[in-house]
């Protein structure tokens, strides 16, 4: 009769090659990383219910990064400016804002805000997030416009481009004011080139805004 021999473990093998630990990411000051990206965290209080609730925002390549906006972040939440951070993009929001204003506006002027929208801006910054639009950004749309934005890649009058600075102007206003979705008015700030965009824009920005109310509704 055979025997079969039955290996034991040595009681120090356990030792020998232990597994790694699997180590918790740590809040430090507000920051921590999660996955391969950092978030931080801060404490903003609701104006309606004057409750004050932990906020996380995440998606920070890096730690200093994270840091800075945690720094903005704090000092707005302290003046009552926070705006909370939104996926939205330009062409979702201007398709919703024009809609909302559907009814108040004439049928003409309507067909003229879609177009403008549908032609000049969601081709070339209609997928960027609202937020993440600067004065820079819209600067460089009417200068693109200005270049090869008409028909057959011709430049784009300079009248429509002023027209379509109009529009811009007070959506982006009411995104501000109405939404409170953004904390200041890219387009307000935006370089109008080239002069004589900066000369006529005013006259044209009011003539071309008359047929939209103040607000939101």
């Amino acid at each position: 009769m055979t025997k079969t021999l039955v290996a034991t473990p040595d009681p120090d093998d356990s030792n020998r090659n232990p597994k790694p630990k699997k180590t918790t990411a740590k809040l430090r000051d507000g920051v921590m990383k999660r996955g391969k990206t950092w978030s931080y965290v801060i404490r903003v209080t609701d104006p309606e219910t004057g409750v004050s609730k932990p906020k996380w925002v995440g998606g920070f390549a890096t730690e200093d990064e994270a840091k800075a906006a945690r720094d903005e972040a704090r000092v707005k939440a302290r003046r009552g400016e926070y705006v909370d951070r939104n996926t939205i993009t330009v062409g979702e929001y201007l398709d919703d804002w024009v809609e909302s204003h559907a009814i108040e506006i004439k049928p003409r002027t309507l067909s003229d805000y879609r177009a403008c929208i549908r032609l000049y801006v969601k081709p070339r910054i209609g997928s960027m997030r609202l937020q993440a639009v600067r004065p820079s950004v819209i600067t460089k749309l009417y200068r693109d416009l200005m270049t090869d934005g008409g028909r057959n890649g011709k430049p784009l009058a300079h009248a429509t481009v002023v027209h379509l600075h109009a529009i811009l102007r007070k959506a982006f206003r009411d995104a501000v004011e109405t939404d409170q979705l953004l904390d200041s008015n890219p387009v307000e700030r935006a370089e109008a080139s080239p002069r004589r965009l900066r000369r006529t824009g005013n006259d044209l920005d009011q003539r071309s805004a008359q047929d939209l109310p103040e607000g939101r509704s």
